[in-house]
């Protein structure tokens, strides 16, 4: 059984210790996005693909009081809020599979240690499973990947 605990909102970099709550999907102006539950972890993962990833990303950390803001250039990033919450938010301007394939590792790995599962087949579906159903979306909204 998962003990259901808050997690520390954290990013790629260490944003801040700060909860963020669940108006994160809410507050961002990104109109492209899924959620995709992961019933078997008990948990979502919401996909966002932004036109402005920056001010979409500030706007969600500002929603909550988060001090911290990014002002550098990021193609994607992985938000969470808690053990049930997570969130890839991509720009849709630099969007590649290399992006795709970081931001869903950091989904994968994240959503299993918060499980405590370290068995790699488990994490292998997990990131197989991410992956198809990213793909999926973006192929729904006709969006293409550039090659590197």
């Amino acid at each position: 059984m998962i003990t259901r605990k808050k997690a520390k909102y954290i990013t790629q970099v260490e944003l801040a210790d700060k909860d963020i709550n669940a108006k994160l999907a809410i507050k961002c102006s990104a109109k492209m996005r899924k959620k995709l539950n992961l019933k078997q972890y008990n948990c979502s993962v919401t996909f966002i693909i932004s036109e402005n990833i920056i001010s979409d990303v500030n706007k969600l950390l500002k929603s909550d009081n988060v001090k911290y803001q990014i002002d550098y250039t990021i193609e994607g990033i992985f938000l969470f809020h808690d053990i049930d919450k997570y969130y890839v938010v991509l720009d849709k301007n630099s969007l590649s599979h290399n992006t795709i394939a970081h931001e869903l590792y950091h989904a994968c790995v994240r959503i299993t240690e918060d499980r405590e599962i370290t068995d790699e087949e488990s994490q292998a579906w997990l990131i197989g499973h991410l992956a198809s159903n990213m793909y999926k979306f973006l192929d729904s909204k006709k969006i293409k990947i550039k090659y590197e």
